[in-house]
């Protein structure tokens, strides 16, 4: 489970995405809206024209909601294309890899989260990006419950 991290503080928690899937950080200051949108679907942006859907992640792993704009999002490159996941004004910070060998895999017990790593003591859980990006299509599509 090594490869370089980015990391997001959310409502007290850390949340981990892969960095090779990271396109764009972008700090935005107000979405398009998408009619009836599921409530994980904070809205759309349109960046190198690319229209991109951004996930709230706060109500996607039951946090208190993230209303403040502007605010901060992480574009990945999933198997479903270029999701944004939002995460308000959360600070943005890295872990290498080589910190991430280190650390030990343990089981998530949050939908979209694959598993915990820890450093220095501190739980930080990483996400599941392509299943993220593939829950937010599906939920666009309505083909799928939306959570």
């Amino acid at each position: 489970m090594g490869g370089d991290r980015i990391v997001l503080d959310i409502r007290g928690e850390r949340f981990a995405v892969d960095a090779h899937l990271v396109e764009y950080i972008l700090d935005v200051d107000h979405f398009s809206l998408i009619p009836c949108p599921p409530q994980i679907i904070k809205g759309a942006i349109s960046h190198r024209n690319n229209i991109i859907v951004i996930v709230n992640l706060a109500k996607l792993l039951s946090l208190e909601d993230i209303e403040e704009v502007p605010g901060r999002v992480v574009v990945i490159g999933a198997e479903a294309g270029l999701v944004g996941l939002y995460a308000g004004k959360a600070c943005v910070s890295s872990i290498w890899g080589e910190e991430c060998s280190e650390m030990a895999f343990l089981d998530g017990g949050y939908d979209f989260v694959v598993g915990t790593i820890n450093p220095m003591k501190e739980n930080i859980k990483l996400l599941d990006c392509n299943a993220i990006a593939a829950m937010a299509v599906k939920a666009l599509s309505k083909k799928a419950p939306i959570p």
